[in-house]
């Protein structure tokens, strides 16, 4: 019941999600509202509603689309195929080092079952169309993500690749690597 043991409560929400909460919910509503508790508890919340089996949550970027018209994440997602969505930047080195393992899983699978949307989040619209230049990312690109994404699905570090299923429903967040590609076969292997 004071300012010490909500300071101590916010450091225990990034070891153990379930004590926080229950712990939270005993507090006074002064102390629910103090700025470190609050942000905590927002963060666990944005990642609850967006984790795997949950529904997607739209968002619009305006002008985002390579014609600078605006773009939707429900324009891919929800749509009858599985979408890889990959948060880069055209200044992210793990993001260009993981380009090559999303283009081999689109090349792969690219079709009327799965496609991959690429979206540039804090980054400037003349470096990702540089970038974009530069790099062979022949799939569906989205410019000036900006902070959208990011905050919408409570993304805090890129690449962050997400994927849904046909219907919208998040599937798995946080891929890596060849588990991509991996990901992707063993899902449309098993709807054959």
């Amino acid at each position: 019941d004071n300012l010490v043991g909500a300071v101590a409560l916010e450091d225990l929400a990034y070891v153990d999600t379930t004590c926080f909460l229950s712990l939270y919910a005993l507090l006074p509503e002064r102390l629910q509202q103090f700025y470190l508790v609050r942000k905590a508890y927002d963060a666990i919340d944005l990642q609850n509603r967006t984790a795997p089996g949950r529904m997607f949550t739209d968002y619009l970027v305006k002008g985002g689309n390579p014609d600078g018209s605006d773009v939707r994440l429900s324009d891919y997602v929800g749509k009858g195929k599985y979408i890889l969505l990959d948060h880069w930047a055209s200044w992210c080195g793990p993001c260009k080092a993981e380009m090559p393992i999303v283009k081999k899983t689109w090349e792969a699978f690219h079709g009327d079952r799965f496609d991959v949307v690429s979206i540039a989040v804090s980054d400037k619209r003349a470096d990702t169309e540089e970038a974009l230049s530069r790099l062979d990312m022949p799939w569906n690109q989205i410019y000036d993500g900006q902070k959208i994404p990011l905050e919408t699905y409570g993304v805090s570090a890129i690449p962050h690749l997400i994927l849904f299923a046909p219907d919208g429903t998040i599937l798995k967040r946080g891929l890596r690597g060849e588990q991509i590609y991996d990901t992707v076969a063993e899902l449309l292997s098993t709807e054959e």
